[in-house]
């Protein structure tokens, strides 16, 4: 990736540059470019093939791995492409091939696809591997085909619908016979679903409608007989709360029960549901005469004029309602201050008129008829005047008329012909208002009252509205009013309507989802789809859809704690099935603490891993080398594999320091280390010395004359003479110093091989047996080919005391060094040629020397004292065994492991399988070093006959330890 920016940014340097460029470096980013776009093309035409032959998650992973194929595309893509391409062509070079970005974009699309799917593919796997029922997984496969167009998975729900059908029939029976309502709604729910692509049978779609409507009706029947005896109680209790929502869940019941014309039931209810109507009709009552109390006291406080006070008071006070001695001594108040306020204007414009006439009348004479007339004027003048500013237009130009038909002359005064102009300007200024305002209101009127349905309700309002604003007076502002309150009447109607018929659905849906199993997924996922189309449901009253929401929220709350607890589970049954493994159930916990972190239970793990772990891998490191050891025979066990085990097992005492099982292992320690002492680091054999000492020319290839108990070493064999036998016998080591003597045939001890004598020295005839037995010497037979040679040493009659004992030590080396069996039953042996303290070069071979003499007498004596090597052959045929019986393999065994239960309270030791009937023993985990403290098992509990004990709980008690079984001895 980063050569490919590279080269985009060689060919940006190229492009900016006003250099012309040397070619051999034009061609060759010219050629990487180009390269580069072919390569990226491949790779784009690939994963098309795999999109459109229906491998779109195929395709996606393809189109990720490194270096990442969308990136590449878009680099190659750079913002300049085609000015690159005229900069080849000016420089004669043939230009790059063009990006298949359309490829590139239908990928991007796929991504974009792919993302609702990862969830429902998560979702699918999980119940293909939980063997969740089929309904649920085709539902799950279903929104999968929607999002996914891969004709694969129509073929799929087909195979699977039509088992589903064989399995619906069955289960439509098994409802029906146990009369399982909720089960047939269930399955009623789930046969009328449109997305089925194989329709199921229609028999079995009608016999689910048929049975389902029996059990709700019968339930129904049940369920409002019942309700009929609470509605009486709630009427004999004047419980009008109680008995509002009875009446509801009563009409909701009437429906679904069909009950007849003559049932007992109506005439229980009819008396509650008349109190109850009446009750309601009388509250209505009272909340209308509070909001026309409220609206006279409101008028009160504005200063509202007195036709306004009169109109209020008289909706307040209609059908004999009382309203308060207080507000009625208002009321009055209210009027004797507009009708004095009234009346001090009129005696002020008459008594100015009067004036005006008395004077006039002084002059003319005819004051009587001025005043008159100029009391009429005036009073006529004052009223339209405060016509005209009050807005009253209608009002005014009725007055207009009037007074134009019977005082034509107070029409015609100039006072009255100013105040009739600005009437005129002011009617036709407000005739626009008027007019808008008449056509919003008939607009009102069509759309919410006249056509009144969903789709004109709000037009209507709208329209409503806009007359409201244009409203002056308060005859108009009421008459809006009424109009909003009319169509507000009849959406209330229509709203009832279907939210009546939405609760029909609701109440049921309700109970199924209180009386729900939390661990059914199959059902939570059902009422899921069914509050959703519950909730779907148009024009539905806010308060029902947030109670729907509410629901639906529950049944998310509940699939989200049953998924988590069944995955839980999961983990936790996984944590169970590595018991005994250390790597994995290492694994098992860290997974379970990424999954679910910050919980209580995933601390526990996390500190128990941190702390432990190390433990427990200790524990299981020596229970794999003392299986190594005890599946070898170990009689049979190479000197290079002994010290492979040697090692290993040094290794781990020093790694495990105060691991229990160690201070058992310290007499397989010991026979390993014997065994490998058999071969030196230079790979010499230890019996190698054997060959030397027993070729020495003392011992091997030496003759010898046996006669009156005394032994002549000799270098030839006699020679018969007058006097006997004559021969020359060795003075001393070196054999060189001789002597000459006779001994008479009689004196002679030697054995007989027929009628001649055997002269070779006994030494000598047992050096081959030794080296006889060196040739044959294996692992296997070591202890037992030593443990001859001794014997047959020690059997030797005529041998040389010291010699005997000299040969025998050094035997006794060699066995003992290589063998702790050997080592141990002859301990006794070599202890006894040790303390004898015989001079070991002592001159023996000299029949006259006097101080060999002495030593073949100590000799003879130790010889006496000592038993038969033989003996050892006893010892060493037990010892083998008894150690590989010692070894403790499984003194530990890892069973289970700790778990404390979701209550807090309750410790469980959970196993990867029952622990038999015939276990007993006791239960154990590892508590790790701690400073200078070593790790120790401690006690927890015990198992009786495949039965888990568990002790009070201490500080031992970590969930997530390891739990083991020690038996008991």
């Amino acid at each position: 990736m980063a050569d490919l920016s590279q080269l985009i940014e060689n060919i940006h340097t190229l492009l900016c540059s006003e250099a012309r460029p040397k070619q051999d470096a034009l061609v060759a980013i010219a050629k990487e470019y180009a390269e580069a776009v072919e390569q990226v093309n491949a790779r784009l035409k690939r994963c098309e093939t795999m999109l459109h032959g229906g491998h779109r998650a195929e395709a996606l992973r393809q189109c990720g791995l490194e270096p990442r194929l969308l990136v590449q595309a878009s680099l190659l893509d750079f913002h300049g492409r085609e000015q690159w391409a005229e900069y080849l062509r000016a420089y004669g070079l043939p230009t790059p091939p063009e990006i298949l970005v359309d490829i590139a974009a239908e990928l991007d699309d796929a991504y974009l696809q792919e993302e609702p799917l990862t969830d429902l593919m998560r979702l699918h796997r999980l119940y293909g591997l939980a063997r969740v029922s089929l309904g649920h997984r085709i539902s799950v496969m279903r929104r999968i085909a929607v999002l996914d167009r891969d004709p694969v998975w129509d073929t799929d729900l087909r195979s699977f619908e039509a088992v589903r059908h064989g399995q619906l029939r069955d289960e439509l029976s098994n409802a029906v016979q146990k009369e399982d309502f909720n089960a047939l709604s269930r399955l009623e729910t789930e046969l009328l679903d449109k997305n089925w692509r194989a329709k199921p049978p229609a028999e079995i779609v009608q016999k689910a409608r048929q049975e389902s409507a029996r059990l709700r009706r019968g339930q129904a029947r049940t369920e409002i007989a019942k309700v009929a005896d609470a509605l009486r109680a709630a009427h004999g209790d004047f419980d009008s709360e109680s008995g509002y929502q009875l009446r509801k869940r009563w009409f909701e019941l009437q429906q679904i029960a069909e009950l007849d014309a003559r049932s007992p039931l109506l005439e229980i209810v009819e008396p509650a549901l008349m109190w109850l109507g009446a009750e309601e009709s009388a509250q209505r009552a009272q909340e209308e005469h509070a909001r026309n109390l409220a609206a006279l006291e409101q008028a009160l406080d504005n200063g509202a004029d007195r036709p306004t006070i009169e109109r209020l008071y008289h909706q307040a006070a209609g059908g004999g309602a009382e309203l308060g001695e207080a507000l009625q001594q208002r009321v009055a108040e209210q009027v004797r201050r507009i009708d004095q306020a009234a009346d001090r204007k009129r005696k002020l414009t008459i008594a100015g008129v009067v004036a005006v006439a008395l004077v006039l009348a002084v002059v003319t004479g005819t004051a009587i008829v001025l005043f008159q007339r100029a009391q009429d004027l005036s009073a006529s003048v004052a009223a339209m005047r405060s016509l005209v500013d009050d807005g009253k237009l209608l009002e005014a130009r009725k007055y207009q008329e009037t007074l134009a038909k019977d005082a034509p002359h107070i029409i015609a005064d100039l006072t009255m012909q100013k105040i009739l102009s600005d009437l005129n300007a002011a009617y036709a200024k407000d005739e626009d208002r008027l007019n808008a305002r008449r056509n919003a209101i008939e607009a009102a009127e069509k759309l919410g009252i006249a056509e009144g349905v969903w789709e004109t309700f709000e037009g209507g309002l709208a329209e409503a509205q806009k007359a409201a604003k244009l409203s002056v007076t308060s005859s108009e502002t009421s008459e809006v009013e009424s109009i909003v309150r009319k169509i507000k009447e009849k959406r209330q109607k229509l709203q009832a309507e279907v939210d009546k018929k939405l609760l029909v659905e609701l109440e049921p849906f309700a109970t199924r989802v209180a009386k729900l199993q939390k661990n059914n997924l199959e059902e939570i996922d059902e009422l899921a789809a069914l509050g959703q189309k519950l909730r779907g449901r148009e024009h539905a009253s806010q308060n029902l859809v947030t109670r729907i929401d509410t629901l639906l929220e529950q049944l998310r709350t509940g699939r989200l704690t049953e998924i988590t607890g069944r995955e839980e589970a999961r983990q936790l049954q996984q944590i169970t099935d590595a018991v005994g493994a250390v790597d994995a159930y290492k694994s098992r916990l860290e997974a379970y603490v990424k999954r679910f972190p910050g919980t209580k239970r995933s601390d526990d793990f996390a500190r128990t891993l941190k702390q432990d772990a190390e433990a427990w891998k200790g524990l299981a490191v020596v229970d794999d080398l003392v299986r190594r050891i005890k599946s070898r025979s170990l009689p049979s066990l190479t000197s290079m594999e002994a010290i492979t085990l040697h090692q290993d097992l040094e290794r781990i005492q020093a790694e495990q320091k105060g691991h229990p099982a160690l201070p058992a292992l310290t007499d397989i320690l010991d026979y390993l280390d014997a065994v490998g002492q058999r071969v030196d680091s230079s790979g010499t054999r230890l019996e190698a010395s054997l060959h030397e000492r027993f070729n020495a020319k003392t011992v091997s290839g030496l003759l010898m004359l046996h006669a009156d108990k005394t032994r002549y070493y000799i270098k030839e064999p006699p020679e018969i003479t007058n006097v006997g036998y004559s021969f020359h016998y060795y003075k001393g080591f070196d054999l060189a110093s001789t002597g000459y003597t006779s001994v008479k045939a009689a004196e002679i001890q030697n054995l007989k091989l027929g009628e001649k004598y055997d002269w070779e020295a006994p030494q000598s005839r047992f050096a081959r047996q030794v080296f006889d037995s060196l040739d044959t010497l294996k692992p296997e037979n070591w202890e037992d080919s030593f443990a001859v040679l001794l014997s047959n040493l020690y059997k030797d009659r005529t041998m040389e005391p010291i010699v005997k004992l000299e040969l025998m030590k050094l035997l006794l080396q060699v066995a003992r060094t290589g063998s702790v069996p050997l080592k141990l039953a002859l301990a006794k042996h070599a202890e006894q040629i040790d303390n004898a303290r015989i001079d070991p070069v002592v001159n023996w071979i000299n029949p006259q020397d006097s101080e060999g003499r002495a030593a073949r007498t100590k000799a003879e004596d130790v010889l006496r004292r000592m038993e038969d090597p033989a003996k050892a052959r006893d010892m060493v045929k037990e010892y083998a065994p008894k150690i590989q019986l010692a070894l403790p393999v499984d003194r530990y065994r890892w069973v289970a492991w700790l778990n404390l239960e979701r209550t807090g309270k309750t410790w469980s030791c959970d196993t990867k399988s029952p622990l038999a009937a015939s276990e007993s023993g006791e239960l154990h985990v590892m508590e790790p070093a701690s400073g200078s403290k070593p790790g120790a098992m401690v006690k927890i509990g015990r198992v009786q006959a495949g039965k888990v004990v568990l002790l009070e709980p201490g500080t031992a008690f970590v969930e997530g330890r390891p739990v083991y079984l020690a038996k008991v001895k």
